[in-house]
């Protein structure tokens, strides 16, 4: 069992969260992670400062599986879902049109807060890229989510930093070999379903929801490294 430290626990110290990627599971991600924050406010806790990178735009199949409507097509996503959010929860998001940069790297360190990145991305090279990056900027206090999945099956794996250190491995740490996915991106709603399934991105954000729960609420982090299999349905923590 781990524990977060008091840059996390501390009612008084406003947590930033970056979240990269609005699509299959970021779009649910970030409303649940507003949420979080809305009721961690209600518990007397600051709450989050939520900032989220996305430079695609919202296309036919991505509604019904993505909090999406018809009259967000052609709209950017992190526009869109930012300001919807913020007009039910408040405005605690800020969005940003396109893909975060190594420049970007500042905020995570920006008056040495406690950050938590949440990468929901479909490709290797972003993951590798943070991975060198959080290794060349060695944020003080850092809680790195990395989510993933394929059709069935899924994994989020978290890395912390505390104190300048690595506590904990990141997914690249774990999986140096892991390759890119060559497959062409999905162009309709039959084509996206084949290669996921319906509720898979659902269940990534509700088991990353539930880590964030448990260290915010009950200032415990149990499990840093969680695979699953939706069909048959099976679970491994570690």
């Amino acid at each position: 069992m781990l524990y977060p430290n008091s840059e996390y626990t501390n009612p008084k110290h406003k947590i930033q969260v970056i979240l990269i990627g609005c699509g299959g599971t970021g779009t649910h991600m970030l409303q649940e992670l507003s949420a979080l924050s809305l009721n961690l406010v209600e518990m007397e806790h600051l709450g989050f400062e939520i900032h989220v990178f996305d430079d695609d735009i919202v296309e036919q199949h991505n509604i019904g599986r993505q909090k999406f409507y018809q009259n967000d097509l052609g709209a950017f996503k992190s526009t869109v879902l930012a300001s919807r959010i913020n007009r039910s929860y408040g405005d605690s998001i800020t969005s940003y049109n396109r893909r975060f940069m190594e420049s970007d790297m500042k905020m995570v360190d920006k008056y040495h807060r406690a950050t938590i990145i949440i990468t929901c991305v479909d490709n290797v090279k972003t993951r590798k890229n943070f991975h060198s990056w959080i290794n060349e900027f060695k944020p003080k206090n850092l809680f790195w989510f990395d989510t993933g999945n394929d059709k069935d099956s899924g994994q989020v794996i978290l890395s912390i930093r505390e104190n300048n250190k690595k506590i904990t491995p990141s997914c690249v740490d774990l999986f140096p070999d892991m390759v890119e996915d060559i497959e062409q991106p999905s162009c309709s709603t039959r084509d996206a379903l084949k290669k996921q399934s319906f509720t898979i991105n659902k269940f990534i954000v509700n088991f990353t929801i539930q880590i964030l729960s448990n260290i915010f609420i009950d200032y415990q982090i149990p499990h840093t490294q969680l695979y699953f299999n939706a069909n048959p349905f099976r679970i491994k923590t570690k």
